[in-house]
């Protein structure tokens, strides 16, 4: 793994959301049901896809807010307001996640 920043500037922001994952996910473990003396998961990607979507999402919206907070001058450049409710929603989803550099 490399040791550039991209890959280690927010992996305490990394490790939060990976514990949360893994503790939602384990929420989703109760629901089984054993078969044949197996234990049978009901889960679909579809449904952690539910779950675990949204609270990713929300983690990113959190990371804008903190790093909006951290440099003031960063809102003036998005809106030209000083009200963080006004920025974030003017800051597009990256639906596109950036290539790995070479």
């Amino acid at each position: 793994m490399s040791e550039n920043s991209r890959d280690t500037q927010f992996m305490g922001f990394a490790k939060s959301t990976w514990d949360e994952i893994t503790t939602t996910l384990e929420a989703l473990e109760a629901e089984h049901e054993i078969v044949d003396g197996c234990l049978m998961c009901n889960w679909t990607s579809e449904k952690i896809a539910r779950v675990v979507e949204p609270l990713i999402a929300r983690r990113a919206y959190d990371l804008t807010k903190h790093v909006l907070e951290l440099v003031p001058c960063l809102i003036n450049m998005f809106s030209g307001t000083q009200r963080l409710e006004d920025v974030i929603p003017s800051i597009p989803d990256l639906t596109e996640l950036p290539k790995e550099q070479e």
